[in-house]
């Protein structure tokens, strides 16, 4: 497992891009009903920890996923601009909330829903596994929640300690351990890969050197 930055740790950005409340609630309202109305795919593990795509009773289902964008799970390209895919015409606010933040770009985009009294046992992402190709650029991603917020953490494996991001929009290193705890309720969460506008991205660096 490698984890290629420096310095990892739970950062939220609350307080650097802050959102009415109302909005928040208004796009979980709209991304419930878009499972209700679209198939999600299903992302199970292999024995050996890989995560995959799956069929329905393939494997036991970690997550379920509705993309926003076209890719390939495990794309090492972070980044690169890829177009709003036809799922979005069921998400207009949620479009509209993305098109608003201080990014640059829109690479990945996608929705993850974890069932209540399911959890995202402690992993890293494939593209960081030992014979994944190389990263070319890489600084985190985009973690957010709408409604319910789930208890979202990175691990010190060594130590067996977690440290629990305390927001909703939350700024992810997916290189090093990271892990969802099972919630009385269903949770669901924009995974978002962009990069955070210069001014901000400043500003975090100041306040916590990385």
């Amino acid at each position: 497992m490698r984890n290629i930055l420096e310095k990892s740790m739970p950062i939220s950005l609350d307080e650097f891009i802050q959102i009415d409340d109302k909005i928040y609630k208004d796009i979980d309202i709209e991304i419930q009903k878009g499972f209700k109305r679209l198939p999600s795919l299903l992302i199970g593990k292999k024995d050996n920890g890989e995560r995959y795509w799956i069929e329905k009773g393939e494997a036991k289902v970690d997550w379920e996923v509705i993309p926003l964008t076209d890719s390939v799970y495990g794309d090492p390209d972070f980044y690169s601009y890829r177009p709003w895919n036809r799922f979005t015409n069921f998400f207009p606010k949620l479009k509209k909330f993305v098109e608003s933040l201080p990014t640059k770009g829109l690479g990945r985009a996608s929705i993850l829903k974890v069932k209540a009294g399911h959890e995202s046992i402690p992993h890293i992402d494939p593209q960081f596994l030992p014979l994944a190709a190389p990263i070319e650029k890489y600084d985190r991603i985009l973690n957010i929640c709408f409604g319910t917020i789930k208890p979202l953490y990175v691990l010190e494996p060594r130590l067996k300690t977690k440290h629990y991001f305390n927001g909703r929009m939350n700024w992810l290193d997916v290189s090093d351990w990271h892990g969802v705890e099972s919630s009385n309720e269903d949770t669901y969460t924009l995974k978002l890969d962009v990069l955070l506008d210069d001014s901000i991205r400043q500003t975090i660096k100041e306040k916590y050197n990385v």
